[in-house]
């Protein structure tokens, strides 16, 4: 994959704004659906292993859920994602003292 270079890019002055290209030329729309089907991905994997993981092992992948949310929500996609979400039949803890709520 091809991710433009912010810095030395002659669309962004200084590379001061590193959202630009993201809109630009379709690469905000590429990253949406790589980071939409790795939260559907996430998702599957909590629903199927939920019974063969300890502690730590559910809440590893509760935390790449919700990085992965956080990505999607970081290039436009936040309906998508809680979308995603809805449809899941995962039951997702709705508060931690790390992260606060969802």
């Amino acid at each position: 994959m091809n991710i433009p270079d912010t810095e030395h890019d002659d669309r962004v002055a200084g590379g001061a704004s590193a959202s630009l290209p993201l809109q630009v030329d379709g690469f905000g729309t590429e990253m949406r659906g790589v980071y939409l089907r790795r939260l559907q991905r996430l998702l599957q994997l909590r629903k199927s292993h939920q019974g063969q993981l300890n502690f730590d092992g559910l809440r590893l992948l509760d935390k790449s859920i919700y990085a992965t949310y956080c990505d999607c929500v970081s290039v436009g996609a936040l309906e998508a994602a809680q979308e995603v979400v809805r449809h899941s039949t995962v039951a997702l803890p709705q508060s931690t003292p790390e992260f606060g709520s969802w």
